[in-house]
């Protein structure tokens, strides 16, 4: 099966030049199974009512016994149970909520400022610092010329944290559950929000999100320059896992379960390509969908959205909506530049 979208040429470069991508035409294949899921959830072991999470759980892939590496921190009991593929960032568990952030119910800024303060911290360094570190010398030619060069690095990063999961041991494997998963009981902390957009444990899932990558990243790095496309793409990591993270407290346990993977962040490049170059097409098993791409991003949010109110599946559909979020944001920033842009040209 195939998922097929035709989008027009982009050239590189942004700014002044990103109106003039939405010309020409070529074809990009993408994933054939974008929104569906592959874990189900598993019901774990229950454990005491606490704030601290003691009971084991129970999930798929691979078979150890770890602790966190705090001893007033849960022991997640991992048992190997094969199961098929996904694009979505639950890793499919369900928990009991009676800890941590799963707990609350309505919004509390004492609760989750840690969280939110990191993620405006992350956007800021995004924005400011992330520019200078393009400008050096050493390497800003190499990215300049090859914009390309910074979606393989993503891959990179996603490929080891994948063989961590599956290599690693003793102090090392503690620190790829640290970081690698995104939690919302006492073992949360603020850098999960960003390993947990780089990390994936089931070969599915990491083959399906890196094909994803692959296929629409490289165009849009290719429209936006290397340092733009990665600005975008850890605004999209961070801000999906920030709505993850905040989902609970208006939705009470049943989105209370860890979470990782990157399709939060491949949201935010499949809106934003859906919105930059609105005449997209995407067709599915051979067959065109006979709407716009826009228009399926649209739809992908109004999935979303009924799937987090209506808890279908084991997916982190609050994951999905930040990333469709940060993809609607960067679409009128960029947007509004372009613009303006054209009619600074059009004046001088």
């Amino acid at each position: 099966m195939s998922f097929m979208a035709r989008i027009p040429r982009v050239p590189s470069g942004f700014g002044s030049r990103l109106l003039s991508s939405l010309r020409g035409g070529s074809t990009m294949r993408g994933p054939d199974r974008f929104f569906t899921t592959n874990f189900r959830a598993l019901q774990p072991i229950k454990a005491p009512h606490s704030r601290v999470a003691t009971g084991p759980i129970m999930w798929s892939s691979i078979g150890i016994m770890a602790r966190n590496s705090r001893p007033s921190l849960s022991m997640l009991n991992f048992r190997g149970t094969s199961r098929g593929m996904a694009t979505h960032r639950d890793l499919g568990l369900r928990s009991n909520g009676s800890y941590g952030f799963g707990n609350r119910r309505g919004f509390s800024w004492s609760a989750y400022q840690g969280p939110i303060l990191f993620s405006a911290g992350v956007i800021v360094f995004n924005a400011v610092v992330l520019p200078m570190l393009f400008r050096v010398p050493l390497w800003s030619r190499t990215f300049r010329m090859h914009p390309e060069y910074i979606v393989y690095g993503i891959f990179a990063i996603n490929l080891a944290v994948f063989a961590g999961w599956h290599l690693a041991k003793g102090r090392a494997l503690q620190k790829v559950m640290k970081y690698g998963l995104l939690r919302k009981d006492e073992g949360f902390n603020n850098w999960q929000m960003l390993g947990s957009a780089f990390s994936h444990m089931s070969f599915g899932h990491f083959a399906i999100n890196m094909f994803v990558l692959f296929n629409m990243g490289l165009p849009m790095a290719k429209m936006l320059g290397a340092q733009k496309f990665l600005e975008v793409y850890l605004d999209g990591a961070i801000a999906s896992s920030l709505l993850s993270v905040v989902a609970p407290a208006f939705l009470g346990n049943a989105a209370a379960v860890p979470s990782l993977g990157a399709s939060g962040a491949l949201f935010t490049v499949f809106g934003l390509l859906a919105t930059l170059v609105p005449n997209t097409h995407f067709g599915f098993l051979g067959l065109p969908i006979p709407m716009s791409g826009q228009n399926v991003f649209l739809t992908s949010i109004g999935v979303n959205a009924a799937g987090l109110f209506y808890k279908w599946g084991a997916i982190d559909y609050a994951g999905h909506l930040g990333g469709s979020v940060a993809a609607v944001i960067w679409a009128y920033i960029l947007i509004r530049k372009a613009r303006e842009a054209r009619r600074n040209r059009r004046l001088f």
